[in-house]
């Protein structure tokens, strides 16, 4: 056997146990969605031109008098920590899961039911029930 052959042969030899080895040992990056409440449309529409028309990003009315918007933003898992005041986001990943909880909300707390664009499913809610605005006496 020729000289180079042999080299040849050795250099593969030793470089297949390394190639065998070199799994990534990657972490697959999950995502979550989070809520953020605007009492304008002012402040949605800002929430959403910086978002610069992304599917990460989806701006919805919630047909409460003191927060009229939410902004929902999907985000990688463990890179916010930010709880909204006036809303909670609950995320999953399929219909039944999240119809179950939704079905478990109380009615005051204005619960929502939305499938997002990446094909999870959210049950948004008030943390606390909307004040309730003081009759006036005339």
């Amino acid at each position: 056997m020729k000289p180079i052959s042999l080299i040849a042969i050795v250099v593969i030899a030793l470089t297949l146990p390394a190639a065998a080895e070199d799994v990534c040992p990657c972490i697959p990056i999950t995502h979550l969605w989070t809520v953020k409440s605007c009492d304008t449309f002012d402040c949605a529409a800002a929430e959403f031109n910086i978002s610069s028309g992304s599917a990460d990003t989806v701006v919805m009315p919630t047909g409460s008098d003191d927060m009229k918007w939410m902004v929902l933003h999907r985000v990688a898992s463990g890179t916010t920590s930010v709880a909204d005041p006036v809303f909670a986001i609950e995320n999953y990943d399929g219909w039944i899961d999240a119809s179950t909880r939704f079905g478990t909300i109380d009615g005051m707390l204005k619960p929502m039911i939305l499938s997002a664009p990446d094909g999870k499913f959210v049950v948004v809610s008030r943390n606390m029930p909307e004040p309730r605005r003081r009759a006036v006496v005339h």
